[in-house]
């Protein structure tokens, strides 16, 4: 099995009917009531690359990893209930919550699907 492609942010990476861009990644720390979480959140662009229009239900998961990689799901999204046209992009938001000891965003990256490719966050 040969392993994933790995990508800057910023680059676009085609992913089946989709392409997608990570625009930008913000670590906010913990508040008050959660010292101990922080919240990445990483704003990112879809667009359909196919000659049809396609859900972006089947946009694949989005699971942020830790240097160790260990894998940090993606709070749920309401805007995957959208259908885009050929060529139509979207910009939007995903949130992960880490542990606020590993907030260090050396060596995390994005990975887009099972086994898909990687976004190096810096």
């Amino acid at each position: 099995m040969m392993p994933a492609a790995i990508y800057a942010a910023g680059s676009e990476v085609a992913l089946g009917d989709f392409s997608m861009t990570l625009d930008r990644a913000v670590l906010m720390p913990g508040g008050e009531n959660s010292p101990s979480v922080a919240t990445v959140e990483i704003d990112y662009t879809v667009r359909n690359i196919s000659r049809g229009p396609v859900p972006l239900a089947g946009f694949p998961a989005l699971a942020l990893e830790d240097r160790n990689g260990t894998a940090h799901p993606a709070e749920p999204n309401a805007a995957s209930a959208r259908t885009l046209a050929p060529g139509a992009g979207i910009k939007a938001i995903a949130k992960f919550q880490i542990p606020e000891k590993s907030a260090d965003p050396l060596g995390w990256r994005l990975r887009l699907g099972s086994g898909g490719p990687v976004v190096l966050l810096r």
